[in-house]
């Protein structure tokens, strides 16, 4: 399991990649585990992995991922969307992600682009945050006036007309430049 978690946490696809990667790393990866046998082959990868239970990895890998946060102090978590297109239909994907770490926390399909937006604007999502002393930072698009202006009215009786008011402008043309 160590190589396979290793494997892919450095970028490698497939039971062949896996392989390869074991090979190529066994003198690291032996500093790390005792490799007994020395490195499986991908049918052997592939045999293992039918046996393990995905509830009981999922369950192993958060219980990794909480230990390393809470040795960090406060995360910085990033809430992101992404839509994937390609195949026959287009795939939304809300994302959370620790960026001290690299890694994705999680990530689940939606069923169109505004959940992402619901997801980063909802009270309950929002208190839940703030109630654990959670500090939270939003980006506010243009094209969304209202919002937009509702924000940019609270900067303006905040900070008045001064000159050194906090502010990033970024024009941006085409989408997903």
């Amino acid at each position: 399991m160590f190589l396979i978690i290793s494997a892919v946490l450095s970028g490698c696809e497939g039971w062949k990649g896996f392989e390869v990667f074991g090979s190529s790393k066994f003198p690291l990866l032996r500093q790390l585990r005792a490799f007994k046998r020395g490195i499986s082959t991908q049918h052997s990868i592939t045999r293992f992995l039918k046996t393990v239970e995905t509830g009981s990895l999922v369950l192993a890998l958060f219980s990794w991922v909480n230990k390393l946060c809470s040795k960090s102090g406060k995360l910085i978590i990033a809430f992101g969307g992404k839509t994937l297109r390609g195949a026959s239909k287009k795939l939304h994907l809300v994302s959370v992600f620790d960026c001290d770490s690299g890694l994705n926390l999680h990530q689940r399909k939606v069923e169109s682009k505004p959940n992402e937006i619901q997801l980063h604007c909802q009270k309950t999502a929002l208190s839940a945050l703030t109630s654990r002393g959670a500090d939270c930072l939003f980006q506010v698009k243009v094209n969304k006036k209202t919002l937009y202006k509702a924000v940019s009215s609270c900067f303006e009786t905040a900070f008045g007309e001064e000159k050194n008011s906090p502010e990033d402008v970024q024009v941006r043309r085409g989408y997903g430049c």
